[in-house]
C-alpha cells in the first residue's frame, strides 16, 4: 500500500463533512455545493469508496440510535395521553389513539443496517457477487473457513475482481 494514501477507513475532513450531510438527508448535489466539490465526487465516494460507505453506515446508525433514545424519552408521556384517549367515549378519538400507537410501534422493528468497516463492506460485496456467479473455489473457501486478514482480503478481492472482469469480457 502506498504510504501517502490513507487507509480505507481514514477519511479526509471533506469526506467526514459529506458523511454528516448525507446522514442528515442531503442529496449528492446539496452536499457537493456545501463542500465545494463536484457532485460526481460525492456520488463516487458514496458508490465506490468502501471506507466512506462504512462511515456513512456508522453515522446513520448513530443518528438512528440517538433518535430512538429521544423518542423513548417521550414515550411515557405520549403513551399516558394515548391511554387516556383510548378510554374516550368518542369512537373517533379511540380509533385515532389506536392508530397512533400502531404507527409509533412500527419503526421500532426496522433499524438501519449495513457493514461498519471497509473490510466488511468488501466482504458483503464479494458475497453478493459470489451468489450471482458459480463459486470459484479458493477465494470463497478462505472466506468460509474464517475471517481473512486485511492483506488476504485485498488479495481475495483483487482475484475476485479479475475473475469478474474475465467473466464479463468472455460473456
Amino acid at each position: 500500500m502506498n504510504p501517502a494514501k490513507p487507509r480505507p477507513e481514514e477519511l479526509s475532513t471533506v469526506q467526514l463533512a459529506a458523511v454528516d450531510l448525507l446522514a442528515a438527508g442531503k442529496n449528492d448535489t446539496a452536499v457537493a455545493a456545501a463542500l465545494g466539490v463536484n457532485r460526481c465526487t460525492v456520488s463516487r465516494w458514496r458508490s465506490f469508496d468502501v471506507g466512506f460507505r462504512a462511515s456513512l453506515n456508522r453515522r446513520r446508525q448513530e443518528i438512528w440510535a440517538e433518535s430512538g433514545d429521544r423518542l423513548r424519552s417521550l414515550l411515557p408521556r405520549a403513551l399516558d395521553t394515548l391511554a387516556e384517549l383510548l378510554g374516550s367515549e368518542e369512537p373517533t378519538e379511540r380509533h385515532q389513539a389506536a392508530v397512533a400507537i400502531l404507527r409509533i410501534a412500527g419503526p421500532f422493528s426496522v433499524a438501519p443496517t449495513g457493514p461498519l468497516t471497509a473490510g466488511d463492506v468488501l466482504l458483503e460485496e464479494v458475497e453478493q457477487e459470489r451468489s450471482r456467479l458459480p463459486a470459484s473455489g479458493d477465494v470463497f473457501k478462505a472466506m468460509i473457513d474464517g475471517r481473512p486478514s486485511h492483506e488476504e482480503l485485498v488479495a481475495m478481492v483483487s482475484q475476485r475482481l479479475a475473475m469478474l472482469a474475465a467473466a464479463r469480457d468472455s460473456g
